[in-house]
């Protein structure tokens, strides 16, 4: 369903609305990819979750309609995963056009926008109470931001780089794609690259600026951000809680999807979206060398590899006529020469030479993919049992570093004791004794609860 969704026509529409427009709907989509996420890890676990896939244990069925139900039940979680996909793949693939959207624009207003809307982020972060786990689900929320954005620049700078590519030298670049460095000569990359090195640079430092003073604030110790990466890497090395429990110690599970769920990251739409996106930039890069190859000079375009094996075909049948004639009818003779003139064997074998070489690149980039999961998959949890393992060595030093700051600050805590007493002497209240307790049994309309009357 995801190949009904044209990139470029997606592009030019959203291309078409007005500025202010394009800077709402940039936020309304960050708010349902939130949305999505929530509801999709529920549903995958439960589409995942031994008591819908395994096998019922108890011997009594029960009732039909209790039997039924079970059997039903992965078939509607089935469904209901897919709509979930579906929405959330989407809810992804618009965004990225968006964003492609605000990188090409003519004029610096929607990219100067997006950069704005992230330094708001400071002061809708900064002001605020923070406990631990909220700095951790945080800091989650900005991991996998930054890989989504990294993500969807990467898959934008490749498309505009393949479409300025089959574009004149002279074409016209919006006003945001000007030169990192003022060179003699500037590469059509570099000048590429500069609104995406925008983009990454300004979430880099809304980033730094937000956690330096939330750790500032709520006086919050750097070394937080050390215990935050200890929890994913023990997800990552023990996995589930129930796993010791199960008998499992020493079984090579990946453990990765523990790590994802915990921190939120939504691998399946978002790979979904990155397949839809390669279906349209692979045939642009081979496509455009291959027109340019394989053009005839009669104007019609075909394969070279094709276009050599008919002629040879055709100048060896025009060679040896003699020997051919003795070894095939006249009818087969007439059927290949008028397959070879019409261009049926020509056109025949390009579609074979063209989907072999599909079919290998297909395979060539699957076995990068899979190489480069494997490679990346054993550096992480070699990372991760390193950490594991001197986990508890830190953690006593850190334990000794609080003993020693509350040995230090015990007077300081006494003063602050002695101060709030002094300052909470019931004798200045109005009644001279502590305030009530207000409950159902004695609230009335005016009472002050909380902190204002509603």
């Amino acid at each position: 369903m995801m190949s009904s969704l044209d990139p470029s026509r997606l592009y030019h529409s959203i291309r078409g609305q007005a500025v202010l427009k394009l800077y709402v709907v940039l936020n309304v989509l960050e708010v349902c990819d939130k949305l999505c996420c929530s509801v999709g890890v529920d549903i995958l676990d439960a589409l995942f979750s031994k008591s819908t896939l395994g096998s019922s244990t108890s011997e009594d069925t029960g009732s039909a309609t209790s039997y039924a139900r079970r059997q039903l039940k992965p078939i509607t979680l089935f469904f209901m995963a897919c709509g979930y996909m579906l929405l959330h793949t989407s809810v992804l693939f618009f965004q990225m056009i968006t964003l492609n959207v605000a990188i090409n624009f003519y004029s610096n207003a929607l990219l100067t926008l997006l950069i704005s809307n992230q330094f708001v982020e400071i002061k809708q972060s900064v002001f605020k109470k923070f406990e631990r786990e909220n700095l951790f689900q945080l800091s989650c929320s900005d991991i996998v931001e930054r890989f989504q954005q990294s993500a969807y620049l990467m898959i934008i700078t490749l498309r505009n780089v393949v479409e300025l590519s089959e574009s004149s030298p002279s074409s016209i670049l919006p006003s945001t794609f000007v030169p990192l460095f003022k060179l003699p000569a500037t590469t059509s990359l570099n000048t590429l690259m500069t609104p995406v090195v925008m983009v990454i640079a300004s979430e880099l430092i809304v980033d730094w600026i937000k956690h330096a003073f939330i750790t500032k604030f709520n006086q919050i110790r750097p070394s937080i951000y050390s215990k935050y990466i200890d929890v994913l890497c023990k997800d990552l090395v023990v996995g589930s809680p129930g796993r010791h429990s199960a008998g499992k110690k020493n079984a090579f599970i990946d453990q990765s999807p523990v790590v994802s769920r915990r921190i939120g990251f939504p691998s399946l739409p978002l790979a979904c979206m990155a397949i839809r996106m390669m279906q349209q930039l692979l045939p642009m890069i081979f496509m455009s060398g291959h027109a340019d190859a394989s053009v005839a000079t009669n104007g019609a375009p075909s394969s070279s590899v094709a276009s050599m094996i008919t002629n040879g075909l055709l100048n060896y049948l025009m060679d040896h006529q003699g020997t051919v004639s003795r070894l095939l009818p006249a009818r087969i003779q007439l059927v290949v020469l008028s397959m070879v003139r019409c261009g049926w064997l020509e056109r025949g074998l390009d579609r074979t030479v063209r989907f072999m070489t599909w079919t290998l690149l297909v395979l060539v980039i699957a076995i990068i993919l899979l190489a480069l999961k494997v490679l990346v998959g054993m550096t992480l949890l070699g990372f991760a049992y390193k950490r594991y393992a001197s986990m508890e060595e830190r953690e006593k030093m850190d334990d000794e570093k609080d003993k020693e700051m509350r040995e230090m600050n015990k007077p300081e805590e006494e003063y602050k004791q002695q101060l709030k007493k002094y300052l909470n002497d019931p004798a200045d209240n109005v009644m001279g004794k502590v305030p009530i307790k207000y409950t159902l049994d004695n609230v009335d309309r005016f009472s002050m609860v909380r902190s204002r009357i509603p």
